[in-house]
Order: structure tokens, then C-alpha cells, then sequence
């Protein structure tokens, strides 16, 4: 029995010794078995970011730091919670580390853990484990500015930064680079309706993203651009087709653009007449039965270009095969436009080539929120809108300017047949908010210079609008006494008009007659050659918007 407690004993004090020993460090000393955790950051491991940064702090170790015992953090940074993908690994004896988007990607999540690097030969302390950050990224794109967003095209912006690299593309999975050297890019040959991903870079790192949806091309039959041959896409064009024009310069070769048989629409994509031109172009042709246009927000000049010979209208009706052959036009529309004839033409739309009166009939002529320069600088016996001979239902001009116009603003001086095909008994002439100047010549009536016969008959209404500088340029010339001429029981309803130097001659010359309420009399600071008719602050608004103050 003494030999049983004895070899007890003893295994007890040998596995008491073991365990000593195994608690003492290599210096002899005795070493708690919670020391690692006892030593590790005293407080959380927290991330603070902004867009370029993150920084991590933690507590101190309760080590005693000093010069020599200097207490190191070794830090670690993973794309995981589990640390099997570490990307990082810093050492420092500072409480706090800060990776900027150099170091780190951008709205990416990364995990940290942070410990103290043992001293005097102990062991390090446990991790100390942090939440989930990322640097939330810097973004240096701006806003796209209106029409920066195309059908086709794109223009991206950013705010400079020295050292940006390429812009990435992504649509549908797939990418493309873009390399830089401004602070715009011009994206080409999108794809309308479709959405798209653009990411800066200054290197590898990203410096903002931005997502933009071309435009909707579904009211365009077709959208071409500049380097298109504007003629043939016409000439090509079915009945009903609407052709968009992004913006640029449409060189037509001083050929006339022909609208056989069939009635189109032709408009800039953007909306901005400025910025979409249709150049070195003669007179637009509406050609057959059926034939009509509607033109919106492009410049058309037809001016003297290239040595072209610029157009001496801006449209003209003909009949298909002969010019004067019976033929039923369909409509034109002219919308947001800027139209500028050569020197020297004669009229902004002439109506008058059928052989005989009603052979050529059309429904509407519509002008809104236009300005036309009609060219005219020597005598010219044509109206500006010259319907002599044609049937038509509706003359309607809406805010809008028009100047330098010849004998007057409408022509309907050919004594008309009964009218047929149309429901329409007595057409009709509306002009409103409009502005118009230097007009009148051939002793015309200057608004109006209609037929006397009851055939002729036409229901006028001239509302809020600026008649200014009559007669025209023509220094030699003169206009009737009568504003309006035409038949006896026309109606004329004229309300809130402005007039100024609306006279019969140049000099010498007495103020016109108007029907009804007469213009209201202002005074005006322009000329027979004025071109911006910005209103003076002492005269009322009226006439064109576009000129209001």
C-alpha cells in the first residue's frame, strides 16, 4: 500500500513539473496560458472611410512600450471573413493605419484583423478581428448636360484631376477602353435604347462611375448622321418616313432635296436647330400628289456657298411631271427652325406654278417658332408666303420672325375657282406672336394682297404680333395705302398689334391703313437691315417670344 501512495505521489509531481515547464517562456519566466489574449488591442478594431481612404484603429496593448520593449501591430487585410485570401500585411507601432484607393479597390469589401507582435521572446497575442469596410470611391463624372446623350452618340464629362487614364466602357457583359487626354469623351456608333456603364481610371484605380441610357430612336423611321449623303437618304425615303439628323453639317452639293409622291419628316435628333445644318442646298422640292414635309429644328441655309448658287425659295410646289399639272400637296410644316435664303431670293414658299387657279391644292402651311431671313434685296414681284393659284385650307404662322420679304407677307392675287376636294369652305389665315420686318414692294398690300372675287375669300385673324420698317429695302418702291386687299367680306380680325414705320414709300411716304382695331404705334430702334430684334424695355412685350425682354 505504502508502494501504490508512493508511485502515486510521484506521478503527480512529475506532471506538475510538466506543466511548469511548459508555462514558462525561454527565459524561465512563468507565462499565463491567457497571456495572448491578456496582450492583444485593448479596444475594437474600426474602420473609418471616406472616399479615397480607409483607416483602422485599434486600442493599445497592455505590453509595457518602451525603447526596449517596443510593442509592434502586425495588421492584415483579406477579401474574406475567413483571412484565406489575405491581400495585405503591414506591421507598425502606431494605433491606426491608412490605405488610400492606391493601396485598396474602390466599393470593394475587405475584412481586418489586427495583433501584437510578441516581445522578450513571448508569443504573439490572439487576432483581433474587425467588421467589413471599403473605401467608398471617389467619382469624378459629371451630370450629363442636356442633348449630352444621343441616339448614336455620347458625351461623357468629369472634373479634372491630373494622372486620369482611360475611360471603361461595359454594355451587355462586355468592356472596351477608352484612352484620355481631356476631360470630355465623345462616345460614337451607341446603340439607341440601350444602357450603358462608363468607369474612370487614374491607372488601376477608379475614379468614378456613371450609368446613361441612349435615347429612344422609336419615333425615327431612320437616324443618320453627318457623314450620311443627306439627298439620297431623302430620295430614298418612304411615304411616312421620319429621318432624324444628329447634330453636325449636312452638305446637300447644291443639289435640291425632292419630295416625290410622298410626304416625310426631317428633324433634328436634338431638338437644337444651332446645331444640325443643312448647307449648300437649293429649294426643297414637294412633288406630286401626296408630297408634303415637315422640317423641325435644323438650320437650312441657302445662302451663296462654295460657289453654289443658294436657293432662291425655300420650298416650291410642282406637279409631277410638268411643273404646273394638277396636283394634290399634302402639307408643310416648318417647326423650330432657323432658314436663311441667299441675297437676292424672292420668296420663303411659292404656290403659284399650277397652270391654272386650284390645279395645285394643299391642306395646311404651317410656320412655328421660326426665324427666316426670305433674302430679299432687289424687286421681286412674290409674297412671302405666295399662294397665288393654290387652294389651300390653312396659312397659320406662330411665333415666329420673318423679314426682308418682297411685294408682302401673304400672296392670293390670282382670282381662284370654286374650291373642290376639301371640306374646307373658306380657308383661313392665322398669324400670332409673330414679328416681322422690312417687307413690302410692287405697291402691294404689305399683310395681305388678295383677289377681290368672291372665290377668294379668306377669314384673316392677325393677333399679338410687331409689324415693323415697310417698304422693304427697295428704296424706290412702295406698297398700298390698304394693309389688306382682297374681297369685300373677308374677315379681318386684328387685336393687340404693335406697327412702327409702316408706311407707304420709304419718303415721303403715309402711314398704311388697317381694318378693324389698328395697331398700336411704337418706336422701335430698327432698320430695313436689322437681324436681332430684342425688344427695347420701353416698348410692351409682343410679337416673337424670342425677342421678349
Amino acid at each position: 500500500m505504502k508502494q501504490r501512495i508512493f508511485n502515486l505521489l510521484y506521478i503527480t509531481i512529475i506532471a506538475f513539473a510538466v506543466v511548469s515547464l511548459a508555462s514558462c517562456d525561454k527565459t524561465g519566466g512563468f507565462q499565463d496560458p491567457s497571456f495572448s489574449r491578456m496582450f492583444m488591442p485593448n479596444s475594437a478594431l474600426k474602420a473609418t472611410t471616406d472616399a479615397t481612404s480607409a483607416t483602422l484603429s485599434w486600442g493599445t496593448s497592455l505590453y509595457n512600450d518602451t525603447a526596449a520593449n517596443k510593442i509592434y501591430y502586425v495588421l492584415q487585410i483579406a477579401t474574406d471573413a475567413a483571412f484565406t485570401n489575405i491581400v495585405r500585411t503591414d506591421t507598425t507601432t502606431a494605433l491606426s493605419k491608412k490605405y488610400t484607393d492606391a493601396d485598396l479597390l474602390v466599393k470593394k469589401d475587405y475584412y481586418a484583423q489586427v495583433k501584437v507582435r510578441g516581445v522578450n521572446g513571448a508569443g504573439d497575442s490572439q487576432w483581433l478581428k474587425g467588421n467589413k469596410f471599403s473605401i467608398l470611391g471617389e467619382n469624378l463624372f459629371i451630370a450629363p448636360l442636356a442633348g449630352d446623350i444621343q441616339y448614336y452618340t455620347a458625351i461623357l464629362r468629369w472634373r479634372h484631376q491630373d494622372g486620369l487614364t482611360k475611360v471603361t466602357i461595359t454594355v451587355n457583359g462586355a468592356s472596351a477602353d477608352s484612352l484620355i487626354s481631356a476631360d470630355t469623351l465623345l462616345l460614337k456608333k451607341l446603340t439607341p435604347n440601350t444602357t450603358y456603364t462608363a468607369e474612370l481610371f487614374k491607372g488601376a484605380t477608379s475614379k468614378g462611375t456613371m450609368t446613361f441610357t441612349t435615347k429612344d430612336a422609336g419615333m425615327f423611321t431612320k437616324i443618320i448622321d453627318p457623314t450620311a449623303n443627306l439627298i439620297t437618304e431623302i430620295n430614298g425615303a418612304l411615304d411616312g418616313a421620319v429621318l432624324g439628323l444628329t447634330d453636325g453639317t449636312y452638305d446637300c452639293g447644291g443639289l435640291n432635296p425632292t419630295l416625290l409622291l410622298k410626304n416625310i419628316t426631317i428633324a433634328s435628333v436634338t431638338g437644337d436647330p444651332t446645331k444640325t445644318l443643312i448647307v449648300n442646298t437649293k429649294e426643297i422640292i414637294l412633288k406630286g400628289n401626296g408630297a408634303g414635309l415637315t422640317i423641325s429644328g435644323v438650320t437650312f441655309d441657302g445662302t451663296t456657298n462654295n460657289g453654289w448658287v443658294g436657293a432662291s425659295y425655300f420650298v416650291v410646289l410642282n406637279g409631277q411631271v410638268n411643273t404646273g399639272d394638277a396636283t394634290t400637296f399634302k402639307q408643310f410644316t416648318a417647326d423650330n427652325c432657323i432658314i436663311n435664303l441667299k441675297s437676292g431670293a424672292t420668296t420663303f414658299l411659292r404656290g403659284s406654278y399650277g397652270t391654272a387657279a386650284n390645279d395645285h391644292k394643299i391642306g395646311n402651311i404651317k410656320i412655328n417658332n421660326c426665324v427666316a431671313n426670305v433674302g430679299v434685296t432687289g424687286s421681286q414681284n412674290y409674297g412671302g408666303i405666295m399662294c397665288d393659284k393654290l387652294q389651300f385650307d390653312s396659312v397659320i404662322i406662330t411665333k415666329s420672325t420673318l423679314y426682308n420679304i418682297a411685294r408682302g407677307i401673304i400672296g392670293y392675287t390670282a382670282k381662284m375657282n370654286a374650291r373642290s376636294g376639301t371640306s374646307v369652305t373658306i380657308p383661313v389665315v392665322k398669324i400670332d406672336q409673330c414679328t416681322f420686318n422690312s417687307f413690302g414692294q410692287q405697291a402691294k398690300a404689305a399683310v395681305f394682297d388678295g383677289n377681290t372675287d368672291v372665290a377668294n375669300q379668306v377669314n384673316f385673324f392677325l393677333t399679338n404680333s410687331i409689324m415693323a420698317n415697310t417698304p422693304d429695302a427697295l428704296a424706290a418702291t412702295t406698297v398700298n395705302a390698304n394693309a389688306f386687299v382682297g374681297y369685300a367680306s373677308n374677315v379681318y380680325t386684328l387685336t393687340n398689334n404693335f406697327v412702327y414705320n409702316c408706311m407707304t414709300a420709304a419718303s415721303g411716304g403715309t402711314a398704311i391703313i388697317w381694318p378693324g382695331t389698328a395697331p398700336t404705334t411704337v418706336t422701335l430702334p430698327w432698320t430695313t437691315s436689322t437681324t436681332n430684334f430684342a425688344l427695347p424695355a420701353s416698348v410692351p412685350n409682343n410679337g416673337d417670344p424670342r425677342w421678349y425682354h
